[in-house]
């Protein structure tokens, strides 16, 4: 095997965009450790920080053939790190500020169009990360969260076990969870109280 040690990043840069798969091991190898420190001091939080390690170095692979630095690597994904933590705090901004006004709302200390705010607001940012997933547990997911359908029901209608439609389910609510950067209790809360809150 080439050791790749010795070779300078511009050079690695070349081979990555020919899909040289050391090249980008070796890219790995030497950055991920420092970026997830970064990640981590500034959020700290090891899964959310592993997550958006791994969603960098992910997408410098898929987009490798027309990726165009002009500056150093370090500094290209030192960046990227930045932004992806910005995304997070945002998000979960957004999360808290969902949850406050539920909690709120519940006292009847506020109005409920603050509220209503908040969750379409969030209603966005999910219904556009819904709109992503693969079609078969997308399918599987709108049969159970809109027109609120069994799981047995589900696995009726589209011809599956009732397993995989547990399976689908569980895989959608865990990429939402990490995409949104929302926890399995905002998750809970939103969907619960989604059908309530529509018809406002």
């Amino acid at each position: 095997m080439k050791n790749l040690n010795s070779i300078s990043d511009s050079q690695l840069l070349d081979m990555l965009i020919e899909s040289d798969q050391m090249a980008y091991t070796e890219i790995y190898s030497r950055y991920s450790k420092s970026i997830y420190v970064f990640v981590l001091r500034r959020l700290s939080d090891v899964d959310e920080s592993q997550d958006i390690v791994q969603d960098i170095f992910l997408s410098l692979w898929n987009r490798r053939s027309t990726i165009r630095i002009s500056g150093t690597l370090s500094s290209y994904l030192l960046t990227a790190a930045r932004n992806k933590i910005i995304d997070t705090i945002n998000r979960q901004k957004l999360a808290d500020r969902y949850l406050d006004s539920f909690h709120r709302f519940l006292s009847n200390t506020v109005e409920n169009t603050d509220y209503l705010i908040r969750h379409n607001e969030l209603n966005t940012l999910i219904e556009d990360e819904i709109s992503k997933l693969p079609a078969k547990m997308r399918e599987v997911f709108e049969l159970s969260r809109k027109a609120s359908k069994t799981r047995k029901e589900i696995a009726l209608e589209l011809g599956i076990s009732e397993q995989t439609v547990k399976s689908h389910m569980q895989h959608a609510l865990k990429i939402l969870k990490n995409t949104l950067g929302l926890n399995q209790y905002v998750l809970f809360v939103f969907f619960l109280c989604e059908k309530y809150f529509k018809n406002f």
